[in-house]
């Protein structure tokens, strides 16, 4: 799953493609492959197709953030003041409980550890089923 991140951040128009198109050869190939390594895990084959399917939901939920990242990524030019911003139109208006209460953790989040943490949850929980 760290390999397509790594893809996805790396080549930006795979985000583009993959986010666009989820029926594409390179979207079967990928779900293929999530199947095929749940398989090698162990994964009883009755459950694979529902745990490869979140899991490709993650990787392509990434790719299509990405994607609108790289289009704003036009008008917007810092990172850190764009969250920052973001993070305060959230706080500011007491409307948002659960995001005030993250905020820090918000503007300071990688996305790349906070993808591979999503995977690990996902996996967590199809490992204990």
């Amino acid at each position: 799953m760290m390999r397509v991140f790594d893809m996805i951040t790396t080549r930006p128009w795979v985000a583009t493609q993959l986010a666009g198109a989820p029926w594409q050869p390179a979207v079967m190939h990928l779900f293929d492959r999530i199947g095929t390594e749940l398989d090698v895990r162990g994964i009883p084959e009755n459950e694979q197709f529902d745990a490869a399917s979140v899991l490709m939901y993650h990787a392509l939920g990434a790719a299509s953030q990405r994607d609108a990242g790289r289009q704003l990524a036009a008008t917007v030019t810092d990172r850190a003041t764009f969250l920052d911003s973001t993070r305060s139109a959230v706080t500011d208006t007491g409307d948002y409980p659960f995001l005030t209460r993250i905020a820090s953790q918000f503007a300071e989040h990688d996305d790349r550890e906070q993808f591979e943490a999503g995977a690990d949850i996902i996996l967590a929980g199809i490992d204990r089923s």
